[in-house]
């Protein structure tokens, strides 16, 4: 099935949610990004999360609340937005998008010529910047390195 009939099975409600929604912050989807996530995470290091995976397996079935209603912050907005600008670019998947073709042709040459961006692979692979998480208010993880 394609990414679009994958994720409307997910998320019930999700045909209500326009761009503008994610845009905005005022989706009403449930961020991936929380404590299922993160131990899945510690627990496989080396695995290489995919978008459409992290939309199946760890964004909430049901909406916060009515698109449009309210503005709260949510990681899973970004994965969407990219997912519909490879789509729109003509991308079957992800990796194959180049994420340099949405920036604006007068601000490439600002970037600095180390500029990459990540299509896949672990964090780690894609900077030397480190990162620390110590808890979640559910639950109590090990302090670790994140990257």
């Amino acid at each position: 099935a394609d990414a679009a009939s994958r994720i409307s099975k997910r998320v019930i409600g999700i045909s209500k949610v326009q761009i503008g929604h994610l845009l905005h912050m005022t989706s009403g989807l449930g961020d991936y990004d929380g404590e299922s996530y993160a131990k899945d995470q510690f627990a496989n290091r080396t695995h290489d999360f995919a978008p459409l995976e992290i939309v199946e397996n760890y964004v909430p079935r049901l909406l916060k609340y009515t698109p449009g209603s309210r503005q709260q912050y949510c990681s899973t907005n970004y994965i969407l937005l990219g997912l519909v600008l490879a789509h729109h670019a003509g991308n079957a998947s992800w990796t194959d998008f180049q994420q340099i073709s949405v920036v604006p042709a007068n601000l490439r040459s600002q970037l600095a010529p180390s500029t990459h961006f990540v299509t896949s692979g672990t964090c780690e692979q894609a900077t030397s910047v480190h990162g620390f998480m110590e808890s979640y208010s559910t639950a109590s993880l090990p302090k670790q390195d994140v990257w």
